[in-house]
């Protein structure tokens, strides 16, 4: 349902990051013959079969829009001091993308935090998750205090997430609050009522890279994707497959 040149700018993301693996096979247990999983651990992958269920009467009509991109972009990757990059992506942002070295510590240098303003139309933008006290401290391994309070956010990002917060005396990450209590983000703020927490949360995903629903909001202001990929990595050039065929065909043989 995207625009066309936010497909496009996807397109360019999975031709990277599958060509990357190729080049840079991690230590991942895989599937004989596998380069990568299809899984979230990679990226995810339907069939043509799975598809038709999903996308029922539509099926033609975003099939041919996902090949309209494939095709258009065909042959291109996203470079970076001539390397395939880490072509990170993620749903919606909270209005700024995140700095690669405050999520997974360490820094790399065209994933840096830029403004996405357009993620804020997004359903996903904001977000809010009621959870029992019982169930807080068990999740994290503390006790809370018999007052109202929580803890202490004691640090935000660049891109304005959580970076450290103090719980019982015990130094948590944005990140640690996140997988531990299945937040959509790292921007979360929260309030203690009775024995339930509140917990409101800004964007989707991990934020580091391309915000999808950034991306589809400048294809909207006319912008190619081109533009769209030069905004949400910095310093990286669109360059031919070709350059990397040799090293690749040396890899499959």
């Amino acid at each position: 349902t995207f625009e066309m040149e936010a497909l496009k700018s996807q397109a360019l993301l999975a031709r990277t990051y599958i060509i990357r693996h190729i080049l840079h096979s991690g230590d991942i247990s895989l599937p004989e013959g596998a380069m990568v999983t299809d899984t979230t651990i990679h990226q995810t992958y339907r069939n043509q079969e799975e598809l038709k269920t999903v996308w029922g009467t539509d099926y033609e009509m975003y099939l041919e829009k996902v090949e309209e991109a494939v095709l258009s972009t065909q042959g291109q990757i996203l470079t970076f001091n001539n390397e395939p990059i880490q072509a990170a992506f993620f749903s919606t942002s909270n209005g700024y993308t995140e700095n690669a070295e405050d999520y997974w510590g360490n820094e790399v240098p065209y994933l840096k935090s830029v403004d996405s303003p357009w993620d804020q139309t997004s359903p996903r933008f904001s977000s809010s998750k009621v959870i029992s006290i019982n169930e807080f401290e068990k999740a994290l391994g503390i006790v809370l205090p018999d007052d109202s309070s929580i803890g202490e956010i004691s640090e935000r990002t660049e891109g304005g997430r959580v970076a450290i917060v103090v719980i019982d005396g015990k130094e948590f990450s944005g990140r640690e609050i996140r997988g531990k209590l299945d937040l959509e983000s790292t921007d979360f703020k929260w309030q203690r009522q009775g024995e339930q927490i509140t917990i409101e949360t800004k964007g989707f995903g991990h934020g580091v890279g391309m915000s999808q629903d950034g991306a589809n909001g400048m294809a909207l202001e006319g912008k190619d994707y081109k533009e769209i990929v030069n905004h949400f990595y910095n310093g990286i050039e669109i360059e031919k497959l070709n350059t990397f065929l040799p090293q690749i065909l040396s890899l499959i043989e």
